[in-house]
């Protein structure tokens, strides 16, 4: 009798861990983003500040979960944050690309023709289309991820062929060179890297402003503005995010070393103030 008592106990504890491991699958480390771009966020909640783009096809590793959220690094860029579990497939997702059809085909920072654009695309390069709007594409070029608006029309399903072989029709005819009109031209943004272990763009050259994007150690980003009082109007080239941040976390150079860090204390060792200047006015974003 007492054989079969514990007999019984050990099939039930059996049949136990099966329901167990039933109700809890196994969950990949590897997930792929669906749409053609999402968020994802610091906390999980749709309220919650931004920690980057997410776009269609996106590799990214599994690191934890809350009631319908993933918690994830995205292996482009690594960054963590938070993503609605629904965007995500355990199924590798092939992102359709489209191809330029022209050279000189500028990669603008708006949907407008009148936008000054220092990136160029070539023919036959392959981008992948994020948004449209009013005749415009908002593209990933997937040779250098670069973001920007094209006009619709500067971009096709099929890869030309190089322009000039026998037989090959240009798609679009490509126009000579216009004259560059007298006058000043428009300089070329300068270039920097983050060279705190953290560093917040505000919406506002205000520290008490909203933190619309928060940039890791050498992130690269371009000048847009600069006012009186230390602060810098940035880009962030990764994903096209603007804000405004304390110039004196910036440099022309990515950090090599941990003791060129810049930090709070080091700089007022050196005697900067902790308090910026008084009657501050915000510049227009």
């Amino acid at each position: 009798m007492k054989h079969t008592v514990i007999t019984g106990l050990i099939l039930i504890g059996f049949l136990g861990c099966l329901g167990g491991c039933a109700i809890t699958p196994h969950q990949p480390e590897m997930l792929y983003s669906i749409p053609a771009i999402s968020y994802l966020r610091e906390a999980p909640k749709y309220d919650s500040h931004v920690v980057t783009e997410i776009y269609a096809a996106d590799r990214v590793k599994f690191l934890n979960q809350s009631a319908g959220w993933r918690q994830v690094e995205l292996l482009r860029n690594k960054q963590i944050g938070w993503i609605p579990r629904d965007l995500l497939s355990e199924n590798p997702i092939i992102a359709e690309k489209y191809y330029i059809i022209a050279n000189g085909v500028p990669l603008s920072d708006a949907p407008r023709k009148d936008v000054v654009s220092y990136n160029i695309l070539s023919r036959g390069e392959a981008v992948q289309k994020l948004e449209q709007k009013d005749g415009w594409w908002r593209v990933l070029v997937l040779q250098d991820k670069a973001i920007g608006w094209i006009p619709a029309e500067m971009a096709s399903e099929t890869r030309p062929l190089p322009a000039g072989l026998a037989g090959t029709p240009n798609l679009i005819p490509e126009k000579p060179a216009k004259a560059v009109p007298p006058g000043p031209q428009p300089q070329p943004p300068n270039h920097y890297f983050v060279a705190a272990g953290t560093l917040p763009m505000h919406i506002l050259p205000l520290k008490d402003s909203e933190v619309v994007k928060v940039l890791a150690l050498n992130s690269r980003v371009a000048e847009i503005a600069r006012n009186d009082s230390g602060w810098v109007k940035i880009r962030y080239l990764e994903t096209g995010a603007e804000g405004w941040a304390e110039a004196r976390y910036l440099k022309t150079a990515p950090v090599t070393k941990k003791s060129e860090i810049v930090t709070e204390r080091k700089y007022r060792k050196r005697g900067h103030s902790r308090k910026p200047a008084k009657g501050l006015e915000p510049e227009g974003m």
